[in-house]
């Protein structure tokens, strides 16, 4: 079935921070991705307020604490060099290190920054690589080519408690980075996700990717919802309109050493006529519930395009075990002297109002 091409949201509406202090348990984040030319480099960032993988967060949450997601920023990036993380950053900052500059996106996290800079996205990344031990100093600039793309009501769930747009699907990247020292351009994705739940109380799983093909972008949204519902969406955006169609099999996978199962090939409905297959590449990231990895798209004629694919089990991080173990990948960063904190400091330490 396939749905006729709807109008978007401008950007402004999609990028606008919309998340309130007292919204308890809400989220909302703004990523970016990006593959560089030749194929070598590759580049995930995320800020959020309320991090949703927050091990604190949702801690405070299963403990009936009204949590702020102003209580909870996070920045992450990851960069990868030939297919290996060379940097990594997923940091945890209290309210007093979150400024709002300005609610249509100009937002400053500890020293990290994410605004809108003219008709182009800039975001700086100064922060801790704590596993390795030193500081990680970056500038990337996203020069919108494509116009953005949003479901008509920006739905993910059914009850619309989480919603989804892109405002830049199809970006010119630009990267500079002075730790570690490096420089590269390439094409990238930005989207934004809001909620007024927790993700995982909204969501067993979900696996998406996104690809850019000759004159489009094209999603992958497969989703189960906590009732078991199953959302499986293949979205295509051209020239600022989407067109919805629905997927018909969910993706057969293959066991991470984690036994999070992901998918080896993913269908991607087809192309001018042909059926479009997304093939996986070495894994970016594994987790006991997430796992990353870029993908080669193409049709028996050949490759058509790189895209970035993730795999999440929310049921999995729901688990009190999963959350302990999230602590040593999430470092709540003190402020403004930017050191962890030990890791596993209950959440009652933290804010002892919650006790």
């Amino acid at each position: 079935m396939t749905a006729a091409p709807n109008p978007i949201h401008t950007p402004a509406d999609l990028d606008r921070l919309v998340v309130r202090p007292e919204d308890a348990g809400a989220y909302q984040w703004w990523y970016f991705d990006a593959l560089s030319d030749d194929g070598r480099f590759g580049l995930v960032a995320i800020y959020f307020v309320g991090g949703v993988f927050s091990a604190l967060y949702a801690d405070r949450m299963a403990a009936g604490v009204a949590a702020s997601p102003f209580d909870h920023p996070m920045v992450n990036l990851a960069l990868y060099d030939r297919g290996r993380r060379i940097a990594w950053v997923l940091s945890e900052y209290p309210r007093e290190a979150l400024e709002v500059i300005s609610p249509d996106l100009d937002l400053r996290i500890g020293r990290s920054r994410v605004w809108k800079e003219g008709g182009s996205y800039r975001f700086e990344v100064n922060d801790r690589d704590v596993p390795r031990g030193r500081d990680v100093t970056l500038t990337v600039r996203f020069h919108p080519e494509e116009m953005g793309i949003a479901p008509p009501d920006a739905r993910l769930s059914r009850d619309g408690r989480h919603r989804w747009g892109s405002p830049a699907p199809r970006c010119r990247v630009e990267v500079t980075s002075s730790s570690p020292e490096l420089s590269w351009s390439g094409w990238g994705y930005h989207d934004v996700n809001r909620g007024e739940e927790p993700l995982h109380a909204g969501f067993q799983r979900w696996s998406w990717a996104r690809v850019h093909l000759p004159g489009e972008t094209r999603l992958v949204y497969d989703a189960v919802e906590r009732d078991g519902a199953r959302i499986a969406h293949l979205l295509v955006g051209r020239e600022g309109r989407l067109e919805q169609r629905e997927l018909e099999r969910p993706p057969s996978g293959q066991l991470t050493p984690w036994l999070l199962r992901v998918p080896k090939v993913l269908e991607a409905g087809s192309f001018e006529g042909a059926p479009l297959f997304g093939r996986r590449e070495a894994l970016w990231e594994s987790s006991p519930f997430y796992a990353r990895w870029p993908s080669r798209f193409g049709t028996d004629g050949g490759e058509l395009g790189r895209g970035i694919c993730e795999e999440v089990d929310l049921s999995r991080f729901a688990r009190p075990g999963v959350r302990w173990m999230l602590r040593h990948r999430i470092y709540r960063m003190r402020w403004p002297d930017m050191t962890p904190l030990p890791v596993h400091v209950p959440h009652t330490r933290v804010f002892p109002h919650d006790a």
